[in-house]
């Protein structure tokens, strides 16, 4: 991911954030049946969903620390 993506994600509000992770979430969830039931599924993009997710789980927790320390 880029430094620019990153930012964006930095300017995003907690409520933003937590939607976009509830919809990786899913997308994670959906790609996981497919593999089951047809044999195919996301594949690589599975471990780019995780991380995706832990990113913008640590972009919260960094708002949250901050709000805290303010």
């Amino acid at each position: 991911m880029k430094k620019s993506e990153i930012e964006e994600l930095r300017q995003q509000s907690v409520e933003d954030l937590q939607a976009s992770i509830k919809e990786n979430r899913q997308e994670l969830l959906n790609g996981r049946f497919e593999q089951v039931a047809e044999g195919t599924g996301h594949g690589v993009k599975s471990r780019q969903l995780r991380r995706d997710i832990a990113r913008k789980l640590t972009i919260i927790n960094e708002k949250k620390k901050a709000e805290v320390q303010a």
